[in-house]
């Protein structure tokens, strides 16, 4: 099992978050961070819904222990990423 903690910072295209997260589980991590960006509008919303769900699904899975954030406004690329890192590291050292 991975030790170190991964933050992953997904948003709406459930094709590359599919890829992705089945990258990340490859090196078995003991746990996963995912900081979810609000949606812009009611479309995201639904998209946004259905990338969480396939991650919630995926990673139940596994061993991993999923530690999710989910915004409920947009804040952008810059203020979210800087928002999921934060949190991240409140939890971890």
């Amino acid at each position: 099992m991975f030790k170190t903690p991964i933050l992953y910072v997904p948003f709406k295209r459930v094709d590359i978050v599919k890829q992705v997260l089945n990258r990340i589980l490859d090196v078995n991590p003991e746990k996963l961070y995912v900081f979810q960006d609000g949606p812009r509008d009611g479309l995201e919303e639904k998209m946004l819904e259905e990338v969480m769900a396939y991650i919630e699904a995926t990673v139940g899975k596994t061993k991993t222990k999923l530690c999710v954030k989910r915004n409920t406004n947009n804040l952008g690329p810059y203020r979210g990423v800087w928002e999921a890192v934060s949190w991240f590291f409140e939890h971890e050292e």
